[in-house]
């Protein structure tokens, strides 16, 4: 294998649309733009499967109903044909974790949080689940555990800053200092000043998902968002019932300021490992999954849910300082094929992984809140396949729908009348038939235990 960096870049929940507007640095910095990427799935758990195996959802088995990595063998992803490389991993998305056996494909991997901002320091969140009292003797025990922690300054760090969100979610002020970016990008130049090349490094960074608010740092020329407002005034199920205008240009102004400080951030970060005398670091920058934002073209869908709408799927992927530059390229790319890439770059090529036709799948409702009725129509199974202009979506109960996209609008779809049943192009490149993968994905649904940390982070994010 070459002697070459790759650094993974996921930024959690940003569609390409909102991503080629306000990521003007990073795309600015890009030698190769694939202008019609898009995600196997539509939420983190089997979109990250995805990426790292090349595999659907059928097959890799992570998923709604089996969330853990537990199932993906090292031997199966890319990270088996990096030997040569030690790979890091930084994540600050809770599926992405060790809680969720993530961390198993990694030489070293480092978790951060809103309330984690230096991970070798106290976990405010993690010292409060070992503590069985209430009230007053509760605080007095945490701040014991904080001072009586080997790293005790940056430990009270981490408890100041966790006591300065939860005062902005209470109070009409906005968040002193950002949930994740600034201790990913800190704990991976942390990282890479500690390891030889080659490396493999996988960042994943969670500004942009949901909920948001302002930010001190944040553009306030790009939003008009009051100090106390917040995207979960608002949930999934109520936004998905009635008209919410007002709601969606405060959010999808403040949606589009945390990707303007991602992209200052990230494009700061670029420099930073462009600047080393190492050998050549070739960054890959994407996201998992998008966001429905209720437009008409999502059919009104919110977030991430039961959708494989061009919110969701359409997502940026830009290479920057390849072995070689090939500039824009317009056809059909899939997350799929990043396994490809990855290692193609790795020994200093950049292989061909445009296809006629690509494929999506959603094996359930994503992780979230259960909607107040007809579960069993939200948690249907969906796939989709794309081929020129043409998108066909089927699902689990039998309904097929056809969408005409325009190459030149990125995110958008339009709903076509069709009396075509599922194409054989579409159907081909998937192994089971979808009822009976379904069926056999919740009888065999399998979900981990995890801490009572985990499940308040998963709160936060809206998860619980």
């Amino acid at each position: 294998m070459a002697q070459r960096n790759i650094v993974l870049v996921v930024l959690d929940s940003v569609r390409k649309d909102f991503f080629d507007e306000y990521a003007p640095r990073i795309r600015s910095r890009s030698d190769i733009s694939f202008e019609q990427c898009r995600a196997v799935s539509s939420w983190s758990t089997p979109s990250h499967a995805s990426m790292i195996s090349g595999e659907l959802p059928s097959v890799h088995g992570v998923h709604t109903h089996s969330p853990s990595f537990s199932s993906l063998p090292l031997e199966r992803t890319f990270f088996d044909e990096l030997d040569e490389a030690t790979t890091i991993g930084v994540s600050a998305n809770e599926f992405a974790s060790s809680s969720y056996e993530f961390d198993r494909y990694f030489d070293r991997f480092v978790e951060t949080s809103a309330t984690h901002w230096y991970p070798d320091g106290a976990d405010p969140l993690e010292a409060l689940d070992e503590i069985d009292s209430e009230g007053a003797s509760k605080h007095l025990q945490l701040l014991r555990s904080i001072l009586g922690h080997p790293n005790t300054s940056k430990s009270l760090v981490n408890l100041l800053v966790a006591a300065a969100h939860s005062l902005s979610e209470s109070r009409p002020v906005p968040k002193p200092v950002d949930d994740d970016l600034t201790p990913v990008l800190r704990a991976a130049k942390r990282e890479v000043r500690d390891v030889d090349s080659p490396y493999f490094l996988f960042l994943n960074i969670m500004e942009a998902h949901m909920p948001l608010q302002h930010v001190v740092g944040f553009d306030s020329e790009l939003h008009d968002a009051p100090w106390s407002w917040s995207s979960s005034s608002k949930g999934v199920w109520e936004l998905m019932d009635g008209d919410h205008e007002d709601y969606w240009e405060t959010r999808e102004g403040v949606y589009a300021a945390a990707i303007d400080y991602i992209d200052r951030k990230v494009a700061s970060f670029a420099e930073w490992l462009d600047a080393r005398d190492d050998c050549e670091t070739t960054i890959i920058v994407t996201s998992d999954h998008g966001e429905n934002h209720g437009r008409e073209s999502e059919g009104g869908l919110v977030n991430h849910k039961s959708s494989l709408s061009e919110g969701l799927l359409h997502v940026p992927l830009e290479i920057i300082n390849p072995p070689k530059d090939l500039e824009s390229v317009t056809d059909f790319v899939s997350h799929a094929k990043l396994p490809r890439l990855i290692t193609g770059i790795a020994n200093g090529s950049v292989p061909d992984v445009t296809e006629e036709v690509i494929t999506a799948e959603l094996v359930g409702l994503s992780a979230g809140p259960e909607p107040p009725e007809d579960y069993d129509y939200w948690d249907r199974a969906m796939r989709c396949a794309y081929r020129s202009s043409e998108k066909v979506v089927w699902d689990s109960l039998g309904e097929t729908q056809w969408f005409e996209l325009e190459p030149e609008t990125s995110s958008t779809e339009t709903r076509v009348e069709s009396t075509d049943g599922i194409p054989d192009w579409a159907t081909d490149r998937f192994a089971t038939e979808i009822v009976d993968f379904k069926r056999e994905a919740v009888s065999n649904a399998s979900k981990p235990d995890v801490s009572g940390s985990t499940e308040q982070r998963l709160k936060n994010l809206g998860y619980l």
